[in-house]
């Protein structure tokens, strides 16, 4: 067990650090739990908050939902990173996830496909981090001030870790996973093939009218 005060953030991609509360049976259950000082609203009171690893945040985060919502959530993930590189048959699928069909049926006449994904993309993001805020944090031992972003709950904390391009959600296989460099798209290389493949006979089924 680290001491208090002490922080073991598990190294994100981003600048940004994601600081997530000590949820259930607090510091003494998790041994990457610490305690540090807040500035604002926090100022001069310790707040015990949960630095969680990848895996643990994903536990955290399923066990706290229901399969629609983490459905959702997932498919969420998936709609922006297919509109940041503009696979048409990724965005159709991630979207179908996001929206139940009848909505997707009344909304496509009035809007493109794209237009859709950007605007659930937006709504999605807004809805679940509206109780995060930014803060920064003062480490105990170190006495170093950080940037970070205060989360209330593993859902909107994962929502933050998307947002920021820490964490993303495979296409093919659906797996949370954080990427080794800033185009990687797939959790694996073979995944990536299969989702290749799977998006080629689409295309070819569509051609045939098949």
């Amino acid at each position: 067990m680290r001491k208090a005060g002490t922080m073991d953030i598990p190294g994100p991609r981003s600048p940004l650090s994601v600081l997530l509360p000590v949820i259930g049976k607090g510091a003494d259950q998790k041994p990457y739990s610490g305690t540090v000082f807040f500035d604002g609203r926090y100022i001069g009171h310790e707040l015990r908050i949960v630095c969680p690893t990848d895996s643990q945040l994903k536990d955290l985060t399923k066990g706290s939902i229901d399969a629609v919502a983490w459905s959702r959530m997932i498919g969420t993930f998936q709609l922006r990173v297919a509109l940041e590189v503009g696979d048409s048959y990724a965005i159709g699928r991630a979207l179908a996830r996001v929206y139940p069909p009848e909505r997707l049926k009344r909304s496509s006449g009035k809007y493109t496909i794209e237009k859709m994904a950007r605007i659930s993309l937006s709504e999605q993001f807004a809805e679940e981090m509206k109780r995060c805020r930014p803060v920064l944090w003062l480490d105990a031992k170190t006495n170093e001030l950080n940037s970070g972003i205060l989360c209330r709950d593993p859902k909107s904390a994962i929502f933050v870790r998307a947002a920021i391009g820490d964490l993303r959600a495979c296409p093919y296989c659906s797996e949370i996973f954080r990427p080794d460099r800033p185009d990687q798209i797939y959790c694996t290389i073979p995944h990536r093939e299969n989702f290749r493949k799977q998006r080629f006979r689409a295309k070819a089924k569509a051609k045939s009218g098949g």
